[in-house]
């Protein structure tokens, strides 16, 4: 997909076309009733500002384009930067151990997360509510009151600028762009929107697969034996069969087949297409 489609795409759409317009009616509020939001260092403050809220973005993104929702990663960011700034205490040699236990504590709520999701059935708008709220009491039994103090060489990264740009901005815009590769050039990709653009996959069957029709379809029990279909529509068979008990009895995704055209087993006689 070329910049041109995507930007296209992405402002172009009935969908976002109110979002843009919010957006530019907020920016053009704040550069009229404020003379400084115009200058590059308010620019700047603003875009490093925006940058871990960014991040987070682009993992929300893959959560809600396969149908979910997490809202537990703003107080996950807090409990992170908590944790991080607690360890570093202003020292150098600490960076790399804050910055691995961030990132396995990051890890490790996620997993729990998605396993209670997967596992348990349990909707994920429950799940990750419930996490906001133990993680931020986390938080501030970790940290009553501020503390904690981030590392020169660390503080540097968020501070640094290549020419007009800030550093960590040209980052953030490094992982959208492996982000957008990622959903329009690979297999995940492809998986990713074929869950979202069917939500009910992640339980492993359709559930018009559990209600098939049986006009065309036919039951025969072994030996030549017969289920009668009773129903007052289809009297007019006489004693050609039906498939409604087969229906309930057969898996979803054998229903599914049967569908297509395709002889298959099940409980009560094999089911083919008439």
């Amino acid at each position: 997909m070329s910049l041109y489609k995507f930007l296209r795409e992405v402002v172009g759409t009935k969908r976002t076309m109110p979002a843009w317009a919010i957006l530019l009616a907020l920016v053009v509020f704040v550069i009229v009733t404020s003379p400084f939001f115009l200058k590059s260092g308010n620019i700047g403050n603003v875009l490093r500002q925006s940058v871990a809220l960014g991040i987070v973005s682009i993992g929300q993104t893959y959560v809600i384009l396969i149908a979910g929702i997490d809202l537990s990663v703003g107080a996950t960011i807090s409990l992170v930067s908590v944790l991080s700034t607690g360890m570093m205490g202003g020292r150098t040699e600490m960076i790399v151990p804050a910055v691995v236990s961030a990132l396995v504590l990051g890890l490790v709520i996620g997993l729990i997360n998605g396993l209670i999701v997967t596992r348990l059935k349990v909707p994920d708008f429950l799940v990750t509510l419930g996490m906001m709220f133990i993680i931020g009491g986390t938080a501030l039994a970790y940290t009553p009151k501020p503390a904690g103090l981030v590392a020169a060489p660390f503080a540097l990264v968020a501070r640094a600028s290549w020419g007009p740009l800030p550093v960590c901005v040209i980052g953030f815009a490094f992982l959208v762009a492996v982000a957008v590769l990622v959903l329009n050039k690979t297999t995940l990709g492809r998986y990713i929107y074929a869950v979202g653009g069917d939500a009910e996959s992640r339980h492993g069957h359709r559930e018009e697969d559990r209600h098939v029709p049986d006009e065309g379809l036919d039951l025969r029990g072994e030996g030549g034996r017969r289920t009668q279909d009773h129903h007052p529509d289809r009297q007019h068979r006489g004693d050609a069969p039906g498939i409604a008990q087969a229906v309930h009895t057969a898996p979803a995704q054998d229903v599914g087949l049967a569908r297509s055209g395709i002889i298959l087993g099940v409980d009560a006689g094999p089911v083919g297409a008439v």
